[in-house]
């Protein structure tokens, strides 16, 4: 049995982490299974995001938790990307097909 490709937070390398970019990409080229992330922010909303501040992936400081959902949109994945990105939050997705699955093991 060969072993599952997990692709965490997408195809990050590809396309910006935790985008519908980068999870379409790693299902297309033959992930057995994406791992996602969820932080909540101020005002409790769900979204895809790998760390609990800010620094790494956007020119913001400090804690998720702390700003606004529209904040954290207007500040995710700065270059090097460089493009518009499409964000949506985990409601959105789940309303577009892409909710939460069974965990599986195999196929």
């Amino acid at each position: 049995m060969l072993p599952l490709v997990i692709a965490h937070r997408g195809a990050s390398a590809a396309f910006p982490e935790h985008t519908r970019a980068a999870l379409r990409h790693a299902i297309a080229v033959g992930a057995d299974g994406l791992e996602c992330d969820v932080q909540l922010t101020r005002d409790r909303e769900v979204v895809l995001w790998h760390d609990a501040t800010l620094e790494r992936t956007s020119d913001g400081r400090g804690a998720l938790a702390d700003r606004p959902l529209r904040l954290a949109v207007e500040l995710k994945h700065p270059s090097p990307f460089g493009r518009e990105l499409e964000e949506k939050v985990l409601r959105e997705l789940v309303a577009a097909g892409w909710g939460p699955g069974p965990v599986t093991w195999g196929r």
